[in-house]
C-alpha cells in the first residue's frame, strides 16, 4: 500500500492563511530591505526625485495658503538636501529618509500579502500610497511652518508628533483593507486559505 503524498513546507504555509501572509509578508520585506542595499543605496535617482518632488510640493501648498515659499537644493559636505524656504528664511530640509517610500513599501508589502482580491489590490496599493504621499506632504508643509514660528517645538515634534500620526494614518489604511475591503478579518485568518482572484 501506497503513502499518501504529504504536503511539502511551503503547501502546508499555504493551508494556514495566517503562516501565509505572514511568511509572504517576511520574504517580500527581506528582497525590499536587498534591493534597499544593493541598488536604491547605490542608485539615488528613485529616493532624490521624490525628494524633491515632495519639497516642491510642499512648498507650493505653502504658496497656496500664502505664504512666500520655495524649495531648493544645497549641499551639505557631501550630501544635498531638498530645503523648505518661507520669506526667503530656511525651514526644514528633507533628507531621503523623510520622502515616505520606506512606508510606502511596507504599506505595498501589507497589502499584497494579506489575503484578498487582486482586482481590489490594483486599485487599493495605488490609492493608498497616494495617501501616504499627500500625509508626507502635508507633514512637511506643517514642520516648515512649525519651525517659523515655533522653533523650541520642532524636534518634538519631529521626532514624536508628527511621526505618530503619520504610522496612525498608515495602521489604519491596513485595517480599512484588513478588515473591510479584503473580505476577510484577522480573526477569520486560519486554516482556510482564501483565494486571490476573487473579483
Amino acid at each position: 500500500m501506497e503513502k499518501a503524498n504529504q504536503p511539502n513546507f511551503i503547501e502546508k504555509l499555504r493551508q494556514n492563511t495566517l503562516y501565509w501572509f505572514l511568511a509572504q509578508a517576511i520574504v517580500m520585506y527581506v528582497a525590499y530591505q536587498a534591493f534597499d542595499k544593493f541598488y536604491l543605496e547605490k542608485n539615488r535617482s528613485l529616493n532624490q526625485s521624490l525628494t524633491q518632488n515632495i519639497a516642491e510640493v510642499s512648498a507650493w501648498g505653502l504658496r497656496g495658503l500664502g505664504y512666500d515659499s520655495y524649495a531648493a537644493q544645497k549641499q551639505f559636505n557631501t550630501e544635498v538636501h531638498d530645503i523648505i524656504y518661507i520669506n526667503a528664511r530656511q525651514t526644514v530640509y528633507i533628507e531621503d529618509g523623510c520622502n515616505g517610500l520606506v512606508l510606502m513599501a511596507f504599506f505595498v508589502i501589507f497589502i499584497i500579502a494579506y489575503p484578498g482580491p487582486i482586482v481590489k489590490k490594483l486599485w487599493y496599493i495605488p490609492a493608498g500610497m497616494f495617501v501616504i504621499y499627500t500625509i508626507n506632504v502635508v507633514r512637511c508643509m506643517v514642520l516648515a511652518v512649525n519651525i517659523l514660528y515655533n522653533p523650541a517645538s520642532f524636534d518634538f515634534n519631529h521626532k514624536y508628533l508628527y511621526s505618530t500620526l503619520i504610522y496612525i494614518a498608515i495602521f489604519g489604511l491596513w485595517m480599512l483593507w484588513a478588515n473591510k475591503l479584503s473580505g476577510n478579518s484577522f480573526n477569520q485568518l486560519g486554516t482556510q486559505n482564501t483565494p486571490e482572484t476573487d473579483a
